[in-house]
């Protein structure tokens, strides 16, 4: 079986894995993480990245908080007294503001702890997320999926998915009549369901899946089994 999750944003690594476990995942099955399991709570989301590098059915998509995480990376390149982090470039100024203000505080803690104390696996995390890709295509017996992070902007069905930026695919969210491909579904993030009027669910069109069910803001994250595109929530009693 096929699985998918998305915008996990520091959720709790055990909490998480008794999810797995009572929503019926077994050896054998792949989990497909669609973005953004970084930021705002918890330790920010490094330990399941080290989770992720440690476990072969496990497979990061590139979500918009990782791709700032990585424009920020000279932020780890040594040690920054507070001067020097008064001395940055405009650019460099700007990109650290914005993961700033999108909860990257915990994150930076817990990588700048890492980076000291166990350098290897700081430097390992920081190449597979480097590594990760941007979207994947994968197909079950019932329908080909596309999924990716935030969607597709600018889409057009005669448009090479290879074609389209970083920022069109992580940054982008979705209206509720935008269409995408006919013969295929894309699975996405980003944008919590809320926004669509689901809280706590997914929401679906005909041709795409919204599946951020709004962890960032205290919520659980869900499971979607791509098989038979079946959702799981979290049971509190399971907690």
């Amino acid at each position: 079986m096929l699985w998918a999750t998305s915008d996990l944003h520091g959720y709790d690594l055990s909490a998480f894995q008794r999810f797995l476990k009572s929503s019926g995942f077994q050896t054998g099955d792949h989990l497909y993480i669609i973005g953004d399991v970084i930021d705002r709570n918890g330790d920010g989301g490094v330990e399941m990245l080290e989770w992720i590098l440690n476990t072969d059915w496990v497979t990061l998509i590139m979500g918009n908080h990782e791709a700032m995480m990585l424009e920020c990376s000279f932020l780890f390149a040594r040690p920054m007294s507070m001067e020097e982090l008064g001395e940055l470039d405009p650019e460099q100024e700007a990109q650290l503001m914005r993961w700033f203000q999108n909860g990257s505080a915990v994150t930076i803690d817990s990588l700048m702890n890492m980076r000291l104390n166990r350098p290897r696996m700081f430097e390992r995390i920081q190449d597979m997320v480097r590594e990760a890709p941007l979207y994947m295509e994968v197909e079950t017996e019932e329908r080909k999926l596309f999924l990716v992070h935030g969607g597709l902007d600018r889409f057009s069905p005669d448009r090479a998915p290879d074609s389209y930026s970083l920022r069109e695919l992580v940054w982008t969210r979705p209206e509720v009549t935008d269409r995408y491909w006919e013969d295929r579904l894309v699975i996405l993030g980003h944008t919590p369901t809320r926004y669509y009027g689901e809280h706590g669910q997914m929401f679906r069109t005909d041709t795409w899946l919204d599946i951020d069910t709004g962890a960032a803001g205290g919520g659980h994250p869900m499971l979607l089994r791509l098989d038979d595109l079946k959702p799981f929530y979290v049971d509190n009693k399971d907690l």
